[in-house]
């Protein structure tokens, strides 16, 4: 699904509830929108639907080897589409409030487009009210951030909407994180956790709330 008229920016601190429905509605018909998180502007699609997965691939002008993460309020939707044992769940919910993104083992049966180099997928907690109130009232989401592969960041709702243009129909506007940047990729799968990518969660960050465990 793709809008075929002008896309639309809504404020979400004037009608918050209407405008989270208005983009569930859209998710629920495959479409995508662009929504704040605690980093930077995210685009979502159901992160069931594996059209709309393809959808995103096309929209951002990503290539398909490069696996989309997901954004999840709570460890059940993860077990959707990861496998991790009870040492990596409590290093997730050491973590979970920072801004990292977790790579942890795929589930065998998802979407090719999460899954990426070693049978890995990622997840996140968008820590964002918007967010979290678009997530807890419909699923996971996709969270790649909402521009054209290898442009800017979408720090601002309208650098998404430059970027990305109508073809996304709804951009909800609400002040993103203080973070402003990346989230940090973190390889969770052994014992010896690694960044993957640098982004806004600090080694220190990461040593601080997990004493003792070696961060590479």
């Amino acid at each position: 699904m793709t809008s075929t008229g002008p896309a639309r920016q809504a404020n979400i601190r004037n009608a918050g509830a209407r405008i989270i429905e208005e983009a569930r509605e859209i998710l629920r018909k495959g479409g995508p929108v662009v929504y704040p998180t605690s980093t930077l502007y995210a685009l979502g699609v159901d992160a069931r639907n594996s059209s709309a997965i393809g959808l995103v691939f096309e929209l951002k002008k990503r290539p398909d080897d490069m696996a989309i993460s997901i954004a999840i309020t709570n460890l059940g939707m993860a077990r959707e589409f990861a496998v991790f044992d009870e040492q990596q769940q409590a290093t997730i919910q050491a973590l979970r409030t920072l801004p990292i993104t977790f790579i942890v083992t795929a589930r065998p049966d998802i979407h090719d487009g999460l899954v990426g180099k070693d049978n890995t997928t990622a997840f996140r907690f968008p820590q964002h009210p918007v967010a979290e109130a678009l997530i807890d009232g419909f699923g996971p989401l996709t969270t790649t951030s909402a521009n054209l592969h290898g442009r800017d960041d979408p720090i601002e709702v309208e650098d998404a909407a430059a970027q990305l243009g109508p073809s996304v129909p709804l951009y909800i506007k609400g002040k993103t994180g203080r973070f402003g940047r990346l989230t940090t990729l973190l390889d969770i799968r052994k014992a010896e956790l690694r960044i993957v990518r640098r982004g806004a969660a600090m080694r220190n960050d990461i040593q601080a709330a997990l004493p003792g465990r070696k961060v590479t």
